[in-house]
């Protein structure tokens, strides 16, 4: 795993759990400080979606909680952090701010179409299983329709034998 990678899944990591802005999060604003002076870094969208994909369930679920991606949660935390006098000194103007709402909406449309394929995966197995039960209701009827046959064939033979 290259650098880069590394220190975007450390930053992505830091947003899987739940973040408490009364708090001192410096080690996570040193982290997005660097990662907005790294274009490269935030335009990395091959990273960041394999790193999304690859988090778990409940990680996942906090992560989108942060980022303001859950219906019941309209507070983007990675939003608030931006607003922080150390990140944005030039008043929510200036590359570092590009980079890191470009970060932000790669991060966003990752978890969007991880959700779209989780969903068109659910509705595909959901398929496969009502077609396993016709399959084997056919199997099921093809059976009894070749004993049938059989049962008839006896009967003809037997009257073609007398």
């Amino acid at each position: 795993m290259s650098n880069k990678k590394k220190f975007i899944k450390d930053v992505i990591q830091q947003f899987t759990v739940k973040i408490n802005q009364d708090e001192a999060n410096d080690q996570l604003i040193h982290s997005l400080i660097f990662l907005g002076e790294h274009e490269s870094y935030c335009r990395s969208y091959p990273e960041i979606s394999d790193i999304i994909y690859h988090l778990e369930k409940d990680k996942f679920h906090i992560l989108k909680e942060n980022f303001a991606l859950l219906d019941e949660i309209t507070e983007n935390k990675f939003a608030a952090l931006l607003s922080n006098e150390k990140i944005a000194p030039e008043n929510g103007k200036g590359e570092k701010i590009d980079n890191l709402l470009r970060f932000e909406r790669h991060i966003k449309l990752s978890c969007y179409q991880r959700d779209y394929i989780l969903s068109q995966t659910s509705d595909a197995e959901r398929s496969a299983r009502d077609a396993e039960k016709v399959a084997k209701k056919a199997k099921g009827k093809v059976g009894h329709i070749y004993s049938e046959f059989v049962g008839i064939l006896a009967i003809l033979q037997l009257c073609l034998l007398q």
